[in-house]
């Protein structure tokens, strides 16, 4: 039982690492549908909270079933934990902020870290709400519409992998790398 919970574990990490990889994916492939929870599920799972971001403009919202369009929020605070907003035109404010932030060289350490944070927790609130998608991605610019596109493709991929999962990790072994020489060689064949 314990190899199975260390094992799937490593499984959501490693979902989690891809994704984040994957954010800056340039690609924007097709949607694949998944299951989702129930809406009362939904609303038991995700209590609302305030959507922190910096951008002060309004994104006009379609096909969503209010008329909500999204406020100027206050800047992030950095030192408390992220969280992911509970309706699309936040995620778009929130996306578009990710957005901004990664582009620019002088945001790093906590922030950047936070930034990268909140980022993850949007694309699994995208995630929960596929419905948001469509209208998610037409409130963002190309950049940033094409990273959020291609990471959810992305963990859509992944929770679609099947088979067991495995009971064990496999026995490694750590060993010192090539000289730098060889390793240039394999680059330059």
């Amino acid at each position: 039982m314990r190899n199975a919970l260390a094992a799937r574990a490593f499984a959501l990490v490693l979902a989690g690492v891809m994704a984040a990889a994957c954010s800056v994916a340039e690609s924007g492939a097709a949607a694949v549908e998944t299951p989702r929870a129930s809406g009362a599920a939904r609303a038991e799972t995700f209590a609302p909270a305030p959507t922190a971001t910096t951008t002060g403009t309004s994104v006009p919202m379609t096909g969503m079933d209010t008329e909500a369009t999204p406020t100027p929020a206050p800047a992030p605070n950095y030192d408390e934990l992220p969280v992911a907003a509970n309706d699309p035109a936040g995620l778009v404010q929130q996306f578009a902020l990710i957005d901004v932030a990664i582009h620019d060289p002088s945001i790093t350490g906590a922030k950047l870290a936070y930034l990268g944070h909140l980022q993850q927790l949007a694309l699994g609130r995208l995630s929960d709400y596929p419905e948001w998608k469509d209208t998610v991605l037409a409130g963002l610019g190309d950049t940033a519409r094409r990273a959020v596109a291609g990471s959810a493709e992305a963990g859509k991929q992944l929770r679609s992998m099947g088979g067991a999962i495995p009971n064990r990790l496999p026995d490694w072994k750590i060993v010192a790398p090539a000289a730098i020489a060889d390793l240039l060689s394999y680059y330059q064949e």
